[in-house]
C-alpha cells in the first residue's frame, strides 16, 4: 500500500488544543514515510510554542482516498483515527485515548451530543 503525504488538514494545527500538529514538505519529525509505512508520532511537550503550551506534538495526515483494513494487514498501531463522511459530521472515534487505557468510542450524527457513546479500557494490544 502506498501513501502520499498531505499536511495540511481541515481543523487546522491544534484541533482540540492538547496537541499540536507539525510536518510539512521539508519537516518530517512527527509525520513521515519509511517502506510505505505512514508513522505519526506523537511525544510530550512541555515548552511554549507561539504563546501557548500543548501536551503533545504530533502529526495529522489528512486521508483523500478510502483505506481498507483487512486480515492482509492485520495489525496496526493507530494514535487516533476518525472515520467521516465528506463533513463532520457525521463521524466515528473508533480509537481515542486520552491519557489512559481507556478508549473513548464515539459516534456522532450531529454536532451537539454522540448518538452512541462508550468507554473500553484496553491494556493490551490483544484487547
Amino acid at each position: 500500500m502506498k501513501f502520499n503525504l498531505f499536511f495540511d488538514c481541515s481543523w487546522g494545527s491544534s484541533h482540540n488544543g492538547a496537541a499540536l500538529m507539525l510536518g510539512n514538505s521539508s519537516y518530517h519529525e512527527n509525520i513521515y514515510l519509511n517502506n510505505s509505512v505512514l508513522t505519526l508520532k506523537a511525544t510530550r511537550n512541555n515548552s511554549q510554542i507561539n504563546g501557548r503550551i500543548f501536551d503533545y506534538l504530533s502529526g495529522t495526515n489528512y486521508g483523500k482516498e478510502l483505506i481498507e483494513v483487512n486480515s492482509q494487514y492485520p495489525n496496526y498501531l493507530i494514535c487516533v483515527s476518525w472515520l467521516t463522511y465528506t463533513t463532520w459530521p457525521p463521524k466515528v472515534d473508533m480509537l481515542e485515548f486520552k491519557g489512559s487505557t481507556l478508549n473513548n468510542f464515539n459516534i456522532y450524527i450531529n454536532q451537539t451530543v454522540p448518538t452512541y457513546s462508550d468507554q473500553i479500557n484496553i491494556t493490551s494490544p490483544n484487547d
